[in-house]
């Protein structure tokens, strides 16, 4: 198949095809295969590249554009929605600690991130099972030790500690 084409660098450079003697088309290798092909047919064979053909290339990108914006703000929605539900919890178990040790919402706080810390596991892990004590009146063994602990620190500190007579 030869074609004359008007701008052979835009096909040579867009689809790969190999320009011969008096700008005739040789062979071209644009294929749904390569990464150049948009799904649309080669641009300028048999014809001048033209501002719509420019346009509609312009049109996808800004489509494909727009398609990965979408999806990286629906990432981080998902993100977000994530962190509140985790806040919440964590809330909740700080005001469970605050009510069983007499402790500052500061103090059950840091009840909170010392047993965290001691047991090695996440903040919001610790905090899932401090609200399911709160029903169930259960805690892995682990947990309860160092959440045990960090209650008899915070007390012996405690802004809210009961006057000694």
């Amino acid at each position: 198949m030869e074609a004359v084409l008007a701008h052979p660098v835009a096909l040579s450079t867009a689809c790969g095809a190999e320009v011969g003697a008096e700008t005739d088309v040789k062979e071209s290798w644009c294929t749904p295969n390569t990464p150049w092909h948009s799904g649309a047919a080669p641009l300028a064979i048999g014809g001048d590249v033209t501002s719509s053909d420019v346009d509609g290339t312009a049109a996808q990108d800004r489509q494909v554009q727009q398609g990965e914006k979408v999806v990286e703000l629906q990432r981080k929605v998902i993100q977000l929605e994530k962190a509140v539900e985790s806040h919440a919890k964590v809330d909740q178990a700080i005001g469970i600690v605050v009510a069983v040790g007499k402790l500052s919402p500061d103090e059950g706080w840091t009840v909170l991130r010392e047993t965290s810390q001691h047991t090695n596991m996440k903040l919001s892990r610790i905090a899932d099972m401090v609200v399911a004590w709160g029903c169930a009146g259960e805690l892995p063994e682990d947990v309860r030790l160092a959440l045990e602990a960090s209650l008899a620190r915070a007390r012996a500190t405690s802004e809210c500690a009961e006057p000694t007579a």
